[in-house]
């Protein structure tokens, strides 16, 4: 009989321990912050990025830094490419996808082209630097 007693004490003190362990697990779980790299990538902001000088200087840098070389004559006149892509907090241009295509040539010309730009100032959104989609169309005029 002392023996049961002796055994029934001890489970009854490793369930108590177990008890105390999972209750302190538990509690450091809820008290612990866990800090990710926000992935959010905004649609809609405050401020919209923008290239560096406004409108009127990225205008210029599409027109004359496009490679018109490596456009093909399937290419159709008059035509429009539109891409989009992410300014990053920092300004960088990521993500760059063609939305509407005007032919792979010139697909990559202006992708190409993106890839050249300086770095953006960022949107905002909450008075924060967010990240951000920016869609572009490039209308290109191809003469023969």
């Amino acid at each position: 009989m002392a023996t049961k007693i002796k055994f029934s004490f001890i489970r009854m003190l490793g369930i108590i321990i177990l008890g105390f362990i999972i209750c302190n697990v538990s509690a450091q779980n809820n008290d612990t912050i866990i800090v990710t790299e926000d992935t959010t990538i905004y649609q809609f902001v405050e401020k919209k990025p923008q290239f560096p000088g406004g409108e009127k200087e990225m205008m210029k840098f599409l027109i004359h830094n496009i490679n018109y070389s490596v456009v093909t004559g399937d290419e159709i006149l008059g035509t429009k490419t539109i891409c989009r892509f992410v300014v990053e907090k920092s300004g960088e241009i990521t993500n760059i996808e063609i939305l509407k295509s005007a032919g792979k040539s010139l697909d990559e010309a202006v992708i190409e082209l993106i890839k050249k730009m300086p770095n953006w100032i960022p949107a905002k959104k909450d008075n924060k630097i967010v990240r951000a989609y920016f869609t572009l169309p490039v209308h290109v005029e191809l003469r023969k």
